[in-house]
């Protein structure tokens, strides 16, 4: 109750397999018969019989119909990739599944890249995003994971690579580059970082998960 869960369905025409997935696992599948190609009218939130409608009473979000049968990876990136900017041209949209997409403050340059194209960062412009998509990052114990390529061009000066903030409520910095270049992970509670700085140099291929990600997961990234 009053949670959000990601529900997957998937019919395999060849192997006649339906799955139900539930947030990225697999909660249920059966063999069937062939599908026999009926359509009509689609109705998402109720289901109606003998002319009368029963309602899902709930919030229902970002439904997609896909042509084809889904692998396990695919629906696992779907239901925990909440965003991915590949930062291609210099564009801010968000390539995952969520459209999460980001506003500039100042003028932020296109540069070369690790994939493509990166974002070039100088002195004071960074990238914008509201909190509320990333509400899940203000849940005590919930899990996520972070990746992204990071090319620093100046002095370390501990400079913060992502900060998140709920205004009025808390802080966190949770990656940042120390003076002797460490790369830290650290939470704050309270509006007054011990860490802080701007990042100079470009930042490509951001990834955030709303899972742990595996350490064979985190080299795939490290090696596109």
């Amino acid at each position: 109750m009053n949670t959000w869960y990601h529900v997957a369905c998937v019919y395999d025409s060849v192997t006649t397999a339906q799955q139900v997935w539930l947030d990225g696992s697999l909660d249920g599948s059966r063999l069937a018969s062939a599908y026999n190609g009926l359509w009509g009218i689609t109705t998402i939130g109720a289901t109606f019989q003998s002319g009368n409608a029963s309602t899902f009473n709930g919030y229902i979000d970002n439904v997609r119909f896909e042509a084809r049968a889904k692998n396990s990876t695919e629906i696992l990136n779907d239901a925990t990739l909440h965003v991915y900017y590949s930062f291609d041209s210099g564009s801010l949209i968000d390539n995952g599944p969520n459209g999460i997409n980001g506003t500039a403050y100042g003028n932020l340059l296109s540069t070369t890249g690790r994939v493509n194209q990166a974002l070039q960062f100088n002195t004071g412009p960074y990238v914008y995003y509201s909190y509320t998509p990333f509400y899940f990052l203000g849940i005590s114990g919930h899990p996520f994971s972070i990746a992204l390529w990071a090319k620093p061009t100046g002095s370390y000066a501990q400079q913060t690579l992502v900060f998140v903030e709920r205004p009025s409520t808390w802080c966190a910095h949770v990656l940042v580059m120390t003076s002797s270049g460490q790369l830290v992970a650290s939470q704050i509670s309270a509006c007054s970082p011990g860490y802080g700085g701007v990042f100079t140099g470009a930042i490509d291929e951001f990834y955030l998960y709303r899972r742990e990600l595996t350490a064979a997961q985190v080299w795939a990234l490290a090696n596109p």
